[in-house]
């Protein structure tokens, strides 16, 4: 009912199977409580509250419903280790107002928003199960970690559908304990110099290895990424590089400059209004965390269109090989000045 229900006389009921909150204040406290038994599920609609936390058993689930937003409360378990499966099925989003860990199951159709105040929660996935994007459009607006990386090869979802990690070497995970991901869609980087157009999409990249030592090299991974590519100007993150969507690549900030890495061509998935690409390096992998952006080759630098003619040993139609025949000369740029400049010498081969 709108008016809601008092817990009184100390409570001290257990709920066994399911309590639904559809509408009104369920008015419980400290003094006046009940208990969610294990396995049970509290499924919350919009326009239902629960003014305390119930005393939790062991694992208990929730989900979210209705017509509208909700901001996340006292259902949600304060330890870790309780809630088993979160289902976010309402229309407008779930807000998070604490930092929140889900042990099993993370099932969404509509959008998490980790960072409703000025303190930014953290969304956290221990299991080895992807999260389910159930609408193509769901996605996790901020901080998403996932603490259980699985085994290599496997493709590790996080913020979208579009958005992975992958490992393809067998030692490449030995040393990774967690990886999280930020994305903030609609927000272009903060690092832009003047002149600079990137896509408006931020995305952060953290990882911490069995130590919990922060890992800034060495991660040898190929990163999926997407980004909101529509004709609708309210959901369109490309905006004015469309003409040149086809250039576009992934870049990490490096403190001074942005760095391109390579990437895929972009697709675009015209049903649903995104498009996405991989990164990737020489080795195809990528390796570095920490912040990025999706922009055009070059960044801020004078990028050149020239034509350089060589010259060499020619014979019969062709260049003669003889010197590099014999092993007379390296087939890898040497590692002095002006070779040493390219960031990419140890991985090209002649």
């Amino acid at each position: 009912n709108n008016d809601g229900v008092d817990v009184v006389n100390n409570g001290g009921f257990a709920v066994t199977r399911r309590l639904t909150l559809t509408r009104g204040e369920l008015r419980n406290n400290q003094a006046n409580n009940f208990y969610m038994s294990d396995s049970s599920l509290i499924v919350r609609y919009v326009g239902g509250i629960l003014s305390y936390a119930p005393v939790f058993d062991k694992r208990v689930s929730v989900k979210y419903l209705g017509d509208g937003a909700i901001i996340a409360g006292p259902e949600i378990p304060v330890d870790s280790t309780v809630l088993k499966d979160m289902y976010v099925y309402n229309s407008n989003g779930l807000y998070l107002s604490n930092d929140v860990y889900v042990n099993d199951t993370l099932s969404l159709s509509t959008n998490i928003n980790t960072e409703v105040t000025a303190q930014k929660h953290i969304l956290t996935l221990t299991s080895d199960i992807n999260p389910e994007f159930v609408s193509i459009n769901a996605e996790i607006d901020g901080r998403f970690r996932r603490t259980n990386i699985g085994r290599y090869g496997d493709t590790l979802r996080f913020n979208n559908y579009y958005t992975y990690a992958l490992f393809t070497e067998p030692n490449s995970l030995d040393s990774v304990s967690e990886m999280t991901f930020r994305v903030k869609p609609q927000e272009l980087p903060p690092f832009l110099k003047p002149g600079e157009i990137k896509v408006y999409r931020f995305i952060q990249i953290a990882a911490r290895d069995r130590n919990m030592k922060a890992i800034n090299q060495g991660l040898n991974m190929t990163l999926g990424f997407g980004w909101r590519h529509s004709p609708d100007t309210l959901r369109d993150e490309t905006k004015t590089l469309h003409p040149k969507f086809d250039k576009l690549i992934l870049q990490r900030w490096t403190g001074s400059e942005w760095f391109d890495i390579k990437s895929s061509i972009p697709n675009i998935d015209n049903s649903n209004g995104w498009a996405y690409s991989c990164a990737f390096n020489f080795t195809d992998q990528i390796s570095a965390t920490g912040d990025f952006a999706i922009g055009l080759p070059g960044g801020s630098k004078l990028q050149l269109a020239a034509r350089v003619f060589l010259e060499g040993p020619y014979r019969c139609g062709s260049m003669a090989t003889d010197l590099r025949d014999q092993g007379m000369i390296s087939t890898t740029p040497p590692n002095i000045y002006p070779y040493s400049l390219d960031p990419y010498r140890q991985f090209i081969h002649v």
